[in-house]
């Protein structure tokens, strides 16, 4: 006995220091795909991870391996790093090579005690991430054979047609100028061909064994790429958009599996875009050309013996017009399948009759390798409803929208507002046109109308007749909700004109394939609604830019950028999308260092919208916003001079430390129509920014270690604000400017009141009153309102504020019907129904309600306090981000007063604000629905006394309906019986695995269970044989020393009340508990099918109490009945106590007593 408890101990004991570290996610700068892109610069990776089956383990070592993809020789070997370090992790310097590199990282635990290296523990190594060192310059760069001899051919720019020869004019134009008659004539002489799309293709041979294969590839304004038919990426709109003066994105794809040994052909389908937008007949914002469609490709196929074959973009190129007829990135797309030529793609085409490419100068920015994610078709929707127009409506229909209605119109509702386009599928005769209209909202007549959004936009499929055809823009999108077809009918319907019949339609959302990375719901659902909505609008607006509209504009407005980032940085994964944000804002930064209100620039629309400081100190105050989110500073290190160059600007535009230029609190609710700030003056909101600028950039000057900036900006930060209380605090009155809420909202938020504070806070909450609670802040005021207000305890007053279904309100808008964020509080008034700009709520569902924010001074989200609010009559939140080291997530139930909390590895939490929150006293239903327990054991005797001593562990798995838990425990236990009526058991539970499935808990637990247990025997026990009945003492010494089976399914009930904290635990209550036990003897000699066995049906209810400290309990239960067996009359009382020793962790990290489970 003594050995065989030893040897259970030491398998406890292995079992527990049988830990798991596992790399779940790597990145290399940011990006966590199969293939990250990089440039000559700097590398970084990270990775997350978690650990398994044992209590939590922390990385404190890790190893990183580079080796060269293909070879497979090793490159660089970090070794053994001392470090708990999981982020920002610089790799030593890479050159772009033939196959690119392969990277993978292990990470471990090594005990303090060196001596003692049974906790010691390396995780496997993570799944190789191939990094692609690309060149900043795909032309520049010197391309070797195997041998290394340079070659001197590089790729060009090539197309239908060059900039010159089409005449078309330099500069970039509004939609109000280019409405001038004297403006439309500069525009008569240019050669339409500049408008066309064209395909492009390259035939090329291989003849050896390929090793790698690489394409480089720009295709401007976007292009669709394929190789020997298969479609290259997947994206929409690529590449994405950029100040085509200043910068140029290219993408690369790993091709080595599409390049086939032998004849080959490689494709390319080119269109406008932003870089060649000619108005037409159609809806423009704008009209800027940077050249017509053009291509720049090289691709490197490298062999397996070493050498390198090139295809470059050059004269021997082929092109000829697609049968894209019109395509603008405002005003739609024709598409004319009569002009499709089948086969084109595949290498087999015969292209001799296609012109050669011609050489055009192309662009002059600088060519980089696109690293953010690229826009695709992410979701589809079809159709909720769809109605014929109604006949007697068209004249008024076709007056109201400006075009003439075709009488076969249906309008379709697809029920959710969007950013992309239409995607239908119908049969018909070739020839035949569809129409297709979409918009936001309907006429009156139900009719598609445009009038706020930008008209006329369409779309027009021409169909070739051959069978059914699918078809959906490429080159143009629009926001919108409901799409109108015209020039076809449903199936099934009466089709007297034989037009095209309507087979399927959808629309197709896209937006920015960056994760998302948040959730939030809460009890209260117009709160949960809202941040709906909010995201819809988001989604919408992440294009090649961040726009302000997908329909009338499409422009990168910079003020939402910032004003509503902490929402983005919550929602999304904005590492690498903001990087690209700033270069934008950079590039199209002015030689005086003045930032335009859009970036990129393709439009001025004059001084008074170009030049407005609350939009172009997102230059500053987005790079600080990443840092807080990321802990990564290079966005201020790298960009020091740019931002200095801009607070230096707004200096020169000072009058005595007052700005006096900008949009101010853009689209404000007050007693006009929205637009330019009402109630709030523009100085006041301007020189705040200004204000808001200073103080970053003298932190970033200590950043940077520019010491004489910190000192220059400092005075000149003090100088700003004592200037700005001397012009617009009333000490009087104790408020700022008018008293409007952005004007007492701006100088709290930026802690400039002094001893004023309260006053101040007080006016403000008087003004909310004074509008009967209700906000009066527009676009710029929001943010700085809101967090004014749940900084200062104001969270019931913010709460009201927004619970209602009034204008002006997010409630409004839903209650309008609204599916995405619109542009003003009040839809009715027009405007655009898909702009995100007032969506700086969702900072405060994050940051206040499920109270996730970072301790003061710390950065990076590794550093938690967890305070979530549930005000009003919110009563639970959940709420979940993920950071660079994994999953937050945020479980308040008010009600309960529990609180769950999910931190990853390598984060803390500030425990000090969740000590209110960790008692509970509440009912508690445990269930376990089904448990299944086999062993072996080896019975040493029966009847007088029995030694039960099973030789394997006993396993049960069980289901707890109230947590969605899985459940699964490993016993071994040793039974001492004395005579028939007394018996004493003790028993061990080595290990006790358990799984939340919602919430991830896992747990260890063991314990030491004494129990006495008295029975009265009605009858001897029996057992079976083939209906031959046999008692035990005819059995006895033939299964002595022999090992059977034992099965059971246990079915308990548990309720009972539960009081804990994270440090003890009280559980009363009453148990069932239902057995079906059988025991199957092996007696040697016998047939196994003549076995005997036993069966037990044991039912017992008890009362249960257990106590805890730590991780040790003591629990006791008495049963209440007699607990009896239906096959064998036994029945009897039972007392067992339990020591135990329980070890709970957490999966992902949450913070919850494991009494609770």
């Amino acid at each position: 006995m003594r050995k065989v408890i030893t040897f259970l101990c030491l398998l406890f004991i292995c079992l527990l220091a049988h830990a798991k570290l596992v790399v779940t996610k790597t990145t290399c700068n940011y990006q966590s795909g199969r293939m990250a892109v990089v440039d000559e610069g700097t590398i970084r990776v990270g990775w997350q991870y978690e650990d398994f089956d044992r209590w939590p383990l922390t990385q404190n070592v890790y190893q990183i391996e580079i080796h060269e993809r293909v070879t497979g020789q090793l490159i660089y070997d970090s070794g053994v790093v001392h470090s708990s370090e999981s982020q920002f992790i610089t790799l030593p310097h890479l050159a772009p090579n033939q196959y690119g590199y392969g990277w993978h990282v292990r990470i471990g635990y090594e005990s303090i005690n060196k001596d003692d290296e049974r906790w010691n523990h390396w995780s496997e190594w993570s799944t190789d991430q191939l990094i692609r060192v690309v060149p900043n310059d795909i032309r520049s760069l010197h391309l070797f054979h195997g041998s290394g001899q340079n070659i001197s051919t590089l790729p060009q720019w090539i197309g239908a047609i060059t900039k010159k020869d089409a005449r078309i004019p330099d500069g970039r134009w509004s939609n109000e100028v280019f409405k001038k008659d004297t403006f439309k004539t500069r525009w008569d002489g240019v050669d339409t061909l500049s408008t066309k799309s064209i395909i492009l293709r390259k035939s090329f041979h291989t003849d050896r064994d390929i090793a790698d294969a690489v394409v480089y590839v720009c295709g401007l304004g976007h292009y669709e790429m394929a190789l020997n038919g298969r479609r290259i990426g997947n994206s929409e709109f690529a590449p994405l958009w950029s100040e085509y003066s200043r910068s140029v994105y290219y993408n690369t794809f790993d091709v080595t599996h599409e390049v086939r040994q032998g004849d080959n052909a490689i494709t390319v389908l080119l269109g406008n875009g932003f870089f060649n937008v000619q108005r037409g007949d159609r809806y423009s914002k704008l009209q800027a050309s940077f050249g017509p469609p053009q291509l720049l490709l090289r691709m490197d196929i490298t062999y397996a013996d070493g050498t390198t074959e090139y295809i470059l973009s050059d004269e021997s190129w082929h092109w000829t017009l697609s049968p894209i007829t019109f395509n603008s990135i405002y005003g739609g797309e024709s598409y004319d399948a009569r002009m499709e030529q089948p086969g084109y793609d595949q290498p087999s085409f015969d292209d001799s009759k296609w012109p050669h490419a011609v050489v055009t100068e192309g662009p002059a920015g600088i060519l980089r390798p696109e690293t953010a994610p690229p826009v695709k078709i992410m979701e589809q929707y079809t159709a909720q409803s769809v109605h014929p127009v109604n006949k007697d409506s068209l004249v008024a229909a076709s007056q109201k929208t400006k075009r003439t209605v075709s009488p076969t119109a249906l309008i379709y509702d697809m029920g959710q507002n969007l950013a992309g386009y239409p995607q239908i599928t119908l049969s018909g005769r070739r020839g035949q046109k569809v129409t297709l209209l979409v918009s936001e909202r309907l006429t009156p007549q139900g009719v598609c109308d445009q009038s706020q959004t930008g008209r006329p936009h369409y779309y027009e499929y021409t169909l070739k007749g051959d069978g059914i055809e699918t078809w959906h823009p490429r080159f143009s999108y629009y926001g919108f909700r409901y799409i109108q077809v015209e020039g076809a009918v449903l199936q099934k319907k009466h089709n007297p004109d034989s037009l095209p019949v309507i087979h399927q339609l959808q629309s197709c959302f896209i937006y920015n394939s960056t994760p998302e990375t948040s959730s939030f719901w809460c009890d209260n659902e117009l709160m949960t609604k809202t941040h709906r909505l909010i995201e819809r609008a988001e989604r919408s607006n992440m294009q090649g830019v961040l726009t302000d509209c997908p329909q009338r504009e499409k422009l990168g407005w910079l003020e939402q950028a910032h004003l509503c980032g902490p929402s983005l940085f919550y929602n999304y994964d904005m590492t690498t999308i903001v990087p690209k944000i700033i270069r934008d804002i950079v590039d199209t930064q002015k030689p005086n260092g003045m930032v335009p209100t859009t970036a990129p620039q393709y439009v001025s629309f004059g001084n008074l919208f170009d030049d407005s400081p609350e939009w172009g100190s997102t230059l500053i105050i987005l790079p600080f916003m990443y840092y807080d989110m990321y802990g990564d500073s290079t966005l201020i290190t790298d960009h020091y001079e740019p931002m200095r160059r801009y607070v230096d600007y707004l200096t020169t535009r000072a009058d005595d430390g007052i700005v006096s230029h900008g949009l101010g609190d853009w689209y404000d609710y007050g007693p006009r129509r929205p637009g330019f700030s009402q109630n709030t003056p523009v100085p006041l909101v301007a020189t705040a920014h200004y204000i808001y600028d200073l103080q970053l950039i003298i932190e970033a000057a200590r950043m940077t270690e520019h010491l004489d900036d910190v000192i220059k900006y400092k005075a000149l930060y003090e100088e700003t604000v004592a200037s700005f209380n001397r012009h617009f605090y009333h000490p009087d009155s104790c408020y700022y400017g008018t008293g409007s809420q952005t004007s007492n909202a701006l100088p709290l938020f930026l802690g400039i009141t002094d001893e004023h504070k309260e006053a101040v806070l007080q006016s403000l909450i008087a003004d909310i009153h004074a509008h009967g609670d209700r906000l009066t802040t527009g676009d710029v005021g929001n943010r700085y309102l809101f967090r004014v207000l749940a900084d200062n305890g104001q969270n019931e007053l913010l709460f009201k504020m927004l619970n209602h279904y009034e204008t002006p309100g997010y409630g409004f808008q839903i209650a309008q019907g609204a599916t995405t964020l619109t542009e003003q509080w009040d839809p009715r008034q027009g405007s655009s129904e898909n702009h995100f700009m007032l969506g700086q709520i969702d900072e405060w569902f994050f940051r206040t309600l499920a109270g996730i924010r970072q301790k003061p001074g710390t950065h990076g989200m590794r550093h938690l306090i967890i305070d979530p609010q549930a005000v009003g009559n919110i009563t639970q939140i959940y709420a979940s981000i993920k950071t660079l080291y994994g999953t937050v997530c945020v479980n308040f139930d008010k009600k309960d007063s529990t609180l769950n909390v999910m931190v990853p590895k390598g984060c803390e939490i500030e425990q000090s604000v969740m000590k209110r929150k960790k008692i509970q006293t509440a009912p508690h239903l445990l269930l376990f629905c089904t448990g299944l327990m086999c062993g072996v054991g080896e019975a040493l005797a029966l009847y007088d006394y029995e030694l039960y001593d099973p030789q394997l562990p006993t396993l049960w798995m069980g289901y707890d309906h109230l947590t969605n838990g899985i459940f699964g425990r490993s016993d071994n236990s040793f039974h001492l019986q004395s005579g028939i009526f007394k018996k004493a058991e003790v028993g061990c539970t080595f290990i006790q695995i358990s799984k939340n499935l919602y919430k991830g808990i896992a747990g260890v637990s063991t314990a030491l269970q004494v129990a006495s247990e008295i029975y009265q025997l009605d009858n001897h026990w029996i057992a079976e044989r083939k209906g031959k009945k046999i008692g035990f003492q005819y059995v006895e010494e033939a299964v002595k020393n022999n090992t059977f089976p034992i099965i059971s399914i246990r079915v308990p009930l548990l309720a009972g009340l539960q009081t804990y904290s994270r440090k003890w635990s009280i559980q009363t209550g009453p148990v069932l508990h239902a057995d079906w036990t059988g025991y199957h003897y092996r007696i040697p000699g016998h047939d196994k099918q003549e076995e005997p066995h036993l069966h037990v049906n044991h039912f017992r209810a008890s009362w249960m109490l257990s106590a805890g400290i730590g991780p040790l309990t003591l629990s006791v239960s008495q049963d209440l009945v007699p607990a009896f067996q239906l096959t064998n009359g036994v029945k009897g009382y039972t007392t067992s106590f339990n020591i135990g020793f329980d070890m709970w962790y957490l999966d992902r990290r949450i913070f919850r007593p494991r009494r609770n489970l």
